[in-house]
């Protein structure tokens, strides 16, 4: 029908985690996960090694 209008609505949805980057030391970077000293899995920042 001409007379209906259409219109384009924003939908608050959650973000998949896949499409968020953590923030270290100001900088964004990507996770890493390794095994510590004790064999524990922890993650860390790729850009610096820091354990997060």
């Amino acid at each position: 029908n001409e007379k209906d209008k259409s219109e384009i609505k924003e939908i608050p949805m959650p973000m998949p985690a896949s499409n968020v980057m953590l923030v270290h030391k100001g900088k964004v970077t990507r996770i890493g996960f390794k095994i510590d000293a004790k064999g524990n899995k922890v993650r860390v920042a790729r850009s610096t090694g820091d354990e997060i």
